[in-house]
């Protein structure tokens, strides 16, 4: 089953996996807008928080001592400060480390580009079927690979995008050939001076039309040939 789209038809992988994608970058821009409206608060809420499990879990090593105030009442000054001394091992002397303001506003931004070159890509590849628009569906695919919202779903669901756009028979109809393969000439009318050859040496023809039309940059390429 294909979806129609302009002037061509999208395979209902590639289009399943476009469509993937452009939740996953939706969800990282999401999170993306809320690194870098409160950043401060962030660094804030992330020291209370490891004080608190820290506090809660059955270790002793690792208890934080409050002098009876609740982890609510701490600044954020004192709470960064109390959760940077917790150690991360019983025996070592590693201790905690909260991301400050700046480092919170750096990630945000790298979020959002990644969001964005996932949810660009996703688009401009259904809608102009080009191999750029898929190279940039795939390398923000792959960039979501190190940012992982949902832990092995995400992984899952990277795999499949990437798989749909790089590997599935689809793919390789739409952009194995080095660029979006033509139509076929219509009947009576004059065959391309040059035909489409697959790997075995075979003419291919557009049998179901279904393949993306040339763009205007391949159509003059083409007459000047």
């Amino acid at each position: 089953m294909t979806e129609t789209r302009g002037r061509w038809r999208v395979p209902a992988i590639v289009l399943s996996a476009c469509l993937l994608l452009a939740v996953l970058g939706l969800l990282l821009m999401t999170l993306a807008f809320g690194y870098l409206n409160d950043p401060e608060g962030i660094s804030c809420r992330a020291g209370a928080t490891v004080i608190e499990d820290a506090n809660e879990n059955d270790d002793v090593w690792d208890d934080v001592e409050l002098d009876g105030r609740d982890v609510d009442d701490l600044s954020c000054a004192d709470a960064t400060a109390l959760a940077e001394q917790i150690p991360t091992e019983d025996d070592g002397d590693d201790t905690v480390v909260i991301p400050t303001a700046s480092e919170i506003r750096t990630q945000g931004v790298v979020l959002l580009v990644i969001g964005l070159l996932q949810l660009g890509g996703a688009i401009a590849t259904v809608w102009t079927a080009r191999r750029i628009a898929r190279t940039v569906a795939v390398v923000g695919a792959s960039l979501g690979i190190v940012v992982q919202l949902f832990g092995i779903v995400s992984l899952i669901a990277v795999a499949f995008i990437i798989y749909a756009l790089l590997f599935s028979g689809a793919a390789r109809s739409l952009w194995g050939r080095g660029r979006p393969p033509r139509r076929a000439a219509p009947e009576g009318a004059e065959p391309a001076d040059d035909p489409i050859i697959d790997t075995e040496g075979t003419e291919v023809t557009d049998t179901d039309g279904d393949w993306p039309e040339p763009d205007a940059h391949e159509r003059r390429n083409d007459e000047t040939d």
